[in-house]
């Protein structure tokens, strides 16, 4: 999650679009989705996105080699020739995906995604885990709700009460309705 300076969110915008996917590619790492959130409050300053390492090895040596690319470091520099684009650090987490989510594709530029994450009580994350296998997606499906993904960080402390998942819904409209 990227947390712009004011004004800035077309900026970041951009450099993602115009060069870094192609960078991230380059160097192994795949882009799956970039969103930008509807709520008032972030909608303005902030870029949300998900992107898949073949390992956490590799994604340590991808980010090692987009970070000293000759070329990140010009468009880098370029982009925030009119000041700096992010407000703070990137906020990163590092997920897998559960044994009952759906194949993670290409998110559909036609659809709306909901991001969700719950925080299980002490003790509780796999019997989180066991409902949504066993029943919530079927809930959700009944409703129209389709999982792009289920989640758990890999690392702690969330890794050991948080449940991570984004749905996809036709229009803001329609989630409305589904959760209705």
């Amino acid at each position: 999650t990227y947390t712009c300076e004011e004004g800035r969110l077309d900026a970041l915008h951009a450099r993602f679009r115009d060069h870094t996917m192609e960078l991230f590619k380059k160097h192994g790492i795949t882009n799956l989705a970039y969103w930008t959130p509807t709520d008032a409050d972030t909608s303005k300053t902030t870029l949300i996105y998900v992107i898949r390492h073949e390992s956490r090895d590799a994604a340590k040596d991808s980010w090692q080699a987009f970070r000293d690319d000759p070329e990140w470091q010009r468009v880098r520099a370029a982009s925030e020739a009119d000041g700096k684009i992010l407000a703070h650090a990137p906020d990163s987490v590092y997920l897998g995906a559960t044994d009952y989510s759906p194949e993670i594709t290409v998110a559909d530029r036609n659809k709306v995604y909901e991001l969700r994450v719950y925080t299980a009580a002490e003790g509780k994350l796999a019997e989180l885990h066991e409902r949504f296998r066993k029943h919530t997606d079927k809930i959700f499906q009944n409703h129209g709700m389709v999982a792009w993904g289920y989640f758990r960080p890999l690392d702690e402390p969330d890794a050991e009460n948080k449940l991570v998942y984004i749905l996809a819904h036709d229009s803001l409209e329609a989630a409305r309705e589904s959760w209705r």
